[in-house]
């Protein structure tokens, strides 16, 4: 037999077992949750038996109280009272031995369901702080650039802006060589204009409207209500305004997001589709497209900062 084989073999189930064990737990509990319902219907069908019996002791204790009122067998008030408890003792023993599994089944569940979420909670917590590290580090390079480079240099890297020069005629029909912004469809492509929270909101959504005028006064609506649900709760997760846009949830979505601190000035939600410095919202902003990117300016990762709140 080959050890190494079978060592590895056994890693990787227990790998897996890790990975899924969220999911794992909470098959288990409703597992157990079906084994105790089903239990619990059988306890039910002979808890007459456990009555019939208690009624029998109860009846055999009376039955010798009574003879020994007649004189016909010495049975004192002690003895009666010590065969009394002792007979409830033994109700109680029948009542734990047939109801014990089903609720033991039913707390093996609940606990199984809570293990899943604390896990879950803990995974959370942990794929924050290092998305709160990435962040951290990405402002860092990104200050650095602004203090090395300029705000203008900054701003063309991020909107995927590069500078072209063209020669053209002037009035007069002599070449003159101009410097001009070209959007780099390329660097878009790959996140560079947009952020990687960035959405299209076009007829693929359904609630997207042929009139350019009304997916405006939607998607307005929806910021306004965004900001007022922030303000009030103090936070926001991302996923949350996808929901109400029609939008599918991400995973990022479930855990950046703004929050709402006055302290810190700027805290207002931005779905991006204002920002002129994007050509292609003008056409969206004045009703001659329907479609339009949304670009959210989230704070960040929120989940670590909502969820010691909550505790």
């Amino acid at each position: 037999m080959d050890f190494t084989k079978v060592t590895r073999f056994l890693n990787g189930v227990k790998r897996t077992g890790i990975k899924y064990a969220p999911e794992i737990m909470i098959v288990g509990g409703i597992v157990l949750t079906g084994v105790s319902l089903w239990q619990m219907r059988k306890a039910a069908l002979k808890e007459d038996e456990v009555r019939i019996r208690h009624q029998e002791r109860m009846n055999n204790i009376w039955d010798k109280a009574v003879k020994a009122e007649s004189g016909e067998i010495k049975y004192n008030e002690k003895e009666r009272k010590e065969e009394t408890v002792a007979a409830y003792g033994r109700t109680a023993i029948d009542y734990i031995t047939l109801y014990g599994p089903p609720v033991g089944a039913a707390l093996g569940a609940v606990g199984l369901v809570l293990a899943s979420n604390k896990i879950r909670r803990d995974r959370y917590m942990g794929l924050a702080a290092a998305y709160a590290t990435l962040s951290s580090t990405f402002n860092t390079y990104q200050n650095r650039v602004i203090a090395d480079a300029g705000m203008a240099k900054h701003l063309l890297y991020k909107n995927g802006i590069k500078k072209e020069v063209i020669v053209d005629a002037d009035e007069n029909g002599k070449d003159t060589a101009k410097e001009i912004d070209i959007f780099d469809d390329s660097v878009e492509e790959f996140g560079g204009e947009y952020s990687c929270y960035s959405k299209i909101f076009d007829e693929t959504n359904p609630n997207w409207n042929p009139d350019p005028e009304s997916n405006r006064f939607f998607l307005q609506t929806n910021e306004d209500t965004a900001n007022k649900v922030c303000k009030g709760r103090g936070y926001l997760f991302l996923n949350e305004v996808y929901e109400a846009l029609g939008i599918p949830k991400t995973k990022a979505g479930q855990v950046v997001g703004w929050i709402w601190d006055e302290k810190r000035g700027d805290h207002q939600i931005d779905f991006g589709m204002f920002n002129v410095m994007r050509p292609r919202t003008i056409d969206f902003v004045n009703g001659y497209e329907p479609s339009v990117i949304l670009d959210f300016n989230v704070d960040g990762p929120i989940i670590e900062h909502v969820l010691m709140e909550n505790t």
